[in-house]
């Protein structure tokens, strides 16, 4: 199996459960965490998350006090607020739970909105615009507000547009690199998508009608694709004449060749390896 050497960035211990963990479209980690997890399990009350915001030279730490959800997904807008977003959105008679809870990094709230259920990915472009992928628990929720799969929010939760395929039921991969360059891998087809100007640019089709993987994370590199693909394999893909070519499987290793076993997360042409020491982190060009 071949291997790809991924540098050593930063030395990070959490102290605390990790809740969830981003990185940003300029490579800025974000990291969710708590001290009560006992508290999480039980789902009820609001709770103390702190989150750690770890950049090339800073590392700034927000304390963010009675948050009303349990974060699957995070993000941070221009400004340096910090959006904090469930996968569950319930309807309790008429009043539908909002599940987008935005915060200033001095702990004060400045707004609260719905995204719908079923929330797999979120990730905020450069514009402020917040894309949404969703389960097929949201595609297919009667709520309606992930019907169209992947959809395109403003800074205050307000619908822009819907990106709707036939036979979309689930957003497997999101990577949005930049407001003119959104890829998206979605099932049922396993299709790779590119978006700019919320316009196709790119479709690429797998090589097998029925593929044996499915993405977890990925980044584009001129004509290939690297992804990881479950949590314990990371493959290489080459695109030719619109269609994705599995080539290899390869592992993820430290500078002194040692096996990286951590969580990988990809977003634009970033990768990190998050172990339960260190991050580490390659930039592809």
């Amino acid at each position: 199996m071949n291997s790809l050497m991924i540098p050593k960035w930063k030395s990070y211990i959490t102290q605390f459960e990790t809740v969830t963990l981003q990185v940003t479209r300029n490579g800025t980690v974000l990291l969710v965490e708590t001290e009560q997890a006992e508290a999480l399990m039980n789902m009820k009350g609001s709770y103390h998350f702190i989150v750690q915001i770890i950049a090339e030279d800073t590392h700034t730490t927000v304390d963010l006090y009675d948050v009303p959800i349990i974060p699957s997904h995070v993000d941070l807008f221009s400004d340096g607020s910090i959006l904090l977003v469930q996968y569950t959105s319930v309807q309790n008679r008429n009043i539908v739970e909002r599940n987008a809870w935005r915060y200033s990094q001095k702990d004060e709230l400045l707004d609260a909105f719905v995204l719908g259920h079923g929330v797999n990915h979120m990730q905020i472009d450069e514009t402020d615009v917040v894309w949404v992928g969703y389960s097929d628990e949201g595609v297919f929720d009667e709520l309606g507000y992930g019907k169209e799969g992947l959809v395109a929010y403003n800074q205050k939760g307000e619908k822009i547009f819907g990106v709707d395929y036939s036979g979309m039921a689930e957003i497997y991969a999101l990577n949005v690199a930049h407001s003119k360059e959104i890829y998206f891998y979605y099932y049922m087809d396993h299709h790779v998508i590119g978006l700019s100007n919320n316009q196709e640019i790119l479709n690429i089709a797998p090589q097998q009608k029925e593929p044996t993987y499915t993405f977890d994370s990925f980044i584009l590199c001129n004509n290939q694709i690297f992804a990881s693909v479950d949590l314990y394999t990371c493959m290489r893909f080459e695109i030719e004449q619109n269609q994705l070519i599995p080539k290899e499987e390869f592992e993820l290793v430290d500078q002194q060749s040692k096996k990286l076993e951590g969580l990988v997360r990809m977003r634009g042409k970033h990768l990190f390896v998050f172990t339960e020491d260190a991050i580490y982190k390659r930039e592809f060009v």
